[in-house]
């Protein structure tokens, strides 16, 4: 799951009373916009592990990754995945008995950021990852929005970049709807091809992003990576799994 929590401080108690009414608690939590200051700053989500960035130059951003205490995740950092220059990131490598080296990436790329140069980082990290056959989720708040990509060369661009690497969007719907305008910018990228994936968005109100979620799998061990070549159209590809 993926949230844009729009200050943690403020917004974290709503969070963790509305994960107490679900049946089933996300194995992992991706957050954008906690605004944390420090590493030290605390935002415990009970039953989870936390890995936290900070931004010590000026306020808002920064991510952060939460991790289901019961499911017994070892983890190791991947700051070689790092697209930092261009926006805000965390990535791990992720193994348990059942999920075996998943890699998890939480971005979040500010508004103002040039999308062509952050997408020739993200270009430069899913080489490494095709180049490693491993299974990746991208998680967070890009900014850029998937509803335009028909109509905005950057966001096309994009795109054309994620499928060539194999990544497609498991969300196609708005995530931030206001009076005047809704916008798809939150979403989760995978190299995962497996039509049991569940994507979803979570109708809550903790901030003015929907969270995002994807419910894998029982048979997620057993999944391929694929490398699509071909340019697609995400919405086309993806609109029978809702």
């Amino acid at each position: 799951m993926h949230i844009n929590a729009r200050s943690l401080s403020r917004n974290l108690d709503a969070l963790v009373s509305e994960l107490s009414l679900l049946s089933n608690m996300p194995s992992v939590i991706a957050v954008t916009d906690t605004w944390a200051i420090t590493v030290n700053d605390s935002f415990p989500i009970p039953g989870y592990t936390s890995i936290i960035k900070a931004r010590k130059n000026r306020p808002g951003g920064v991510v952060g990754l939460y991790i289901q205490d019961a499911l017994n995740f070892s983890y190791k950092l991947r700051p070689d995945l790092s697209t930092d220059t261009t926006s805000e990131s965390l990535f791990i490598q992720l193994t348990n008995n059942k999920y075996k080296n998943v890699i998890i990436g939480v971005i979040y790329k500010p508004p103002d950021s040039d999308v062509t140069k952050f997408t020739k980082s993200i270009e430069q990290l899913l080489n490494i990852v095709t180049k490693e056959h491993r299974p990746c989720y991208l998680m967070g708040d890009f900014n850029i929005d998937l509803l335009k990509n028909n109509k905005h060369f950057p966001t096309q661009y994009f795109v054309d970049v994620l499928i060539s690497s194999g990544f497609y969007p498991l969300i196609i719907r708005p995530t931030r709807i206001t009076e005047n305008f809704a916008t798809l910018i939150d979403n989760i990228f995978t190299n995962v091809h497996d039509v049991h994936i569940k994507p979803g968005i979570w109708i809550v109100d903790i901030s003015d992003h929907l969270p995002v979620l994807a419910i894998l799998s029982s048979k997620f061990k057993n999944c391929k990576t694929k490398k699509v070549v071909a340019k697609q159209d995400f919405r086309q590809t993806n609109v029978d799994k809702f």
